[in-house]
């Protein structure tokens, strides 16, 4: 292969970036990404095995399992690291664990390489010396002072992004609402200069990218000929991606009122209660008008939820289908957001199929 071949690692955003980077790196020629979700050894070798030999770029979602099979096929010549948060845990599992193991996507990389690092995520220290002991190069990204691409500022109004970029300040305004979105743009920005390309069309291309359909997607709909819009955030969840979710669900400036439909987060080891709970305190300090609660896990956190946003508490998605029905009225934004063992993507389907 004569393309530069880029892994995109990460607790949370991993194939939100892959798309976003697919689209800007577009600017330069034929790009191939990951379909499919493939991201586990199989799937990385079918994706490799489908980019034509002249591609200039290729870039690969990479998950944990097995992720130095992984590596040593891709090869990346960068390695993108979204974030680390509690996801894929189990009972013995602890953060640093994660970390550990992701960071096996610079096995398959040389000295000199480059590392494409998110500066403000949990684990910073165990990702960086694993990077640095592959001798690599290493950009950094994020709101912390001395980023090489430093969030500057980001106006939930208009979505616009203000970047420090290697000394130099670009403002752009990408497709895609929400500071998460926003901090994975400069992921882009910072593969881009590590490509060695101006990052003028790279910004051209970020004004185009959508929210993909699961995670972040936003459409209206009719119900009951009401127009509600509908922020599809159901694909899958974790602590981190909810926290991302809910603020921009609270950035938002609806004719309406702002709706939470949370389904429980899978996979969060002995902790599981404590991260359902702490989500308490992101609602009651938010500008989210209601909420609505399916799964156990989230039951002290109902508890502490104030009174005034309190929708229902369910055992089952299921029951939340005539709720909705019932609540929803003219300029609602409902947002979508569970691990996918939780089926609350199905609402989502379901509504969609309402729409009339």
């Amino acid at each position: 292969m004569a393309g530069k071949v880029i892994g995109v690692t990460g607790s949370a955003g991993k194939t939100t970036c892959v798309a976003m980077l697919a689209g800007a790196l577009s600017a330069w020629g034929t790009v191939c990404k990951s379909a499919f979700n493939a991201n586990l050894p199989r799937g990385v070798a079918w994706n490799l095995a489908s980019v034509p030999w002249d591609a200039p770029f290729a870039v690969l979602e990479m998950a944990i399992g097995r992720m130095g099979i992984s590596a040593r096929m891709a090869r990346p010549h960068i390695a993108v690291f979204t974030n680390i948060q509690p996801a894929h845990l189990g009972e013995k599992d602890t953060l640093r664990d994660i970390a550990v193991t992701k960071s096996a996507i610079f096995s398959g990389m040389t000295p000199g390489s480059i590392a494409v690092l998110n500066r403000d995520m949990l684990e910073w220290e165990t990702v960086r010396e694993a990077a640095e002991k592959r001798q690599l190069t290493i950009l950094t990204y994020g709101e912390s002072s001395g980023c090489d691409f430093q969030l500057l500022k980001y106006e939930a109004d208009t979505h616009r992004v203000t970047v420090n970029a290697q000394g130099q300040t670009l403002s752009y305004v990408p497709g895609a609402g929400g500071k998460h979105m926003a901090i994975n743009s400069l992921a882009v920005l910072a593969t881009v200069a590590a490509l060695g390309l101006p990052l003028a069309p790279a910004t051209e291309k970020l004004a185009l990218f959508q929210a993909l359909a699961g995670r972040g997607e936003e459409s209206s709909i009719l119900l009951n000929g009401q127009r509600i819009t509908v922020l599809d955030d159901a694909y899958n969840a974790n602590p981190g991606s909810m926290a991302a979710a809910l603020e921009r669900l609270s950035e938002t400036q609806p004719a309406g009122r702002r709706i939470a439909v949370l389904g429980e987060m899978a996979e969060l080891g002995r902790d599981t209660q404590r991260y359902h709970t702490e989500m308490a305190a992101l609602i009651n300090r938010s500008q989210i008008d209601r909420v609505y609660l399916a799964g156990e896990a989230y039951a002290e956190c109902w508890q502490q939820i104030d009174n005034a946003r309190k929708g229902e508490f369910v055992a089952s998605h299921l029951a939340l289908k005539p709720l909705l029905l019932n609540t929803l009225q003219e300029g609602d934004v409902v947002l979508f957001k569970g691990s996918h063992s939780t089926r609350i993507h199905e609402l989502v389907r379901w509504m969609s199929a309402l729409n009339k």
